[in-house]
């Protein structure tokens, strides 16, 4: 996505896993038109 307009990340800092999340917004129509995720970290035990 070249341009997101909303963003988030989110660590779970006893074990490290996290999530970022970034989002493309058309305010005119207050429609979602792009969405991705990734996910990083390790097992949590």
């Amino acid at each position: 996505m070249d341009t997101p307009n909303a963003a988030g990340e989110v660590v779970a800092v006893a074990c490290g896993d996290g999530l970022k999340l970034t989002m493309g917004f058309d305010w005119k129509t207050q429609t979602i038109t792009a969405a991705t995720f990734q996910t990083f970290g390790s097992r949590c035990v």
